[in-house]
């Protein structure tokens, strides 16, 4: 599995950067915009399996542009300003908390620790993902993962920290670069509706460090307007199962109301499941 950190415009403020160890930065890529991989270079130099720039504009291209272009059989994307959790174990140096679920950073856990929970967390989403039923496997985000006592659930939302099989992505016609936005609910979507389930830990998490509208990232290219547009889009593409819902904002460079949408994850799979299992048995009548 290739390890890829995701970034635009932040190179000094990267937190995957900064809280994984040293010794497993050298197993992971920086895949970066045109014109950044000197300040990788100049900064961390030496630190990491590889250091590219993508081709492409905005972060579906680079996503897409890092699949095609990867030798590997999944392609792991972490984005640049997540920090990554763990829930299950307690805090080595932090203060305990009652959902014990904790940032893997120096502040909870020891170097030597943190590399451990980082292996492990990476093998086993390897793992599930070489299962042949599963397209892409992620971890959740931090709100509301205290809901959910599974360690693993299939097919519900997450974003910021997933992987993907390179065989399935390349054999559907549905690519990433196809929508401007939201291109991960959108490629998760299509893997779904191509029969292949996608995966998501729950025995660890993701946080956003910081909101929509902050520098770097697709804020560079992303308006109120645009990505209202594509929720709409979506709502219409993967009808019934995605609806768009309005939701007031109040984020960095967002204010008001703006639309995103609700997915019906489950019922998705079970419908297109259950429609090729229908075909299957049909065929097999003559």
């Amino acid at each position: 599995m290739e390890k890829i950190i995701l970034t635009r415009g932040r190179w000094e403020q990267s937190y995957a950067i900064k809280h994984i160890p040293k010794q497993l930065l050298k197993q992971i890529t920086i895949c970066c915009h045109q014109g950044e991989a000197q300040h990788y270079n100049r900064l961390y130099p030496n630190a990491f399996k590889e250091v590219k720039e993508y081709v492409g504009n905005n972060v579906a291209e680079a996503r897409h542009w890092s699949i095609v272009n990867s030798s590997a059989d999944s392609v792991l994307f972490i984005e640049d300003n997540i920090n990554l959790l763990v829930r299950g174990y307690e805090t080595e140096l932090g203060k305990p908390n009652k959902n014990k679920l904790y940032k893997i950073t120096p502040d909870h856990f020891r170097e030597e620790t943190r590399y451990k929970l980082f292996v492990r967390m990476f093998l086993e989403i390897e793992g599930k993902l070489s299962h042949k039923d599963y397209g892409l496997v992620g971890l959740s985000a931090r709100g509301g993962n205290g809901h959910v006592e599974e360690d693993f659930q299939d097919n519900c939302r997450m974003y910021g920290c997933w992987a993907i099989k390179v065989k399935a992505y390349n054999s559907m016609t549905e690519k990433l670069t196809d929508v401007k936005f939201r291109e991960d609910f959108y490629i998760m979507l299509s893997l779904i509706k191509n029969n292949y389930k996608i995966g998501c830990y729950f025995k660890y998490a993701m946080e956003k460090v910081k909101g929509i509208g902050t520098p770097g990232g697709c804020s560079n290219y992303r308006t109120q307007d645009l990505t209202d547009a594509n929720a709409m889009w979506m709502a219409k593409e993967f009808h019934p199962f995605v609806k768009a819902v309005s939701r007031e904002r109040k984020w960095e460079g967002y204010t008001g109301i703006t639309w995103d949408i609700r997915v019906q994850w489950k019922k998705m799979y079970e419908y297109y499941k259950n429609k090729t299992d229908s075909n299957d048995l049909f065929a097999g009548q003559f």
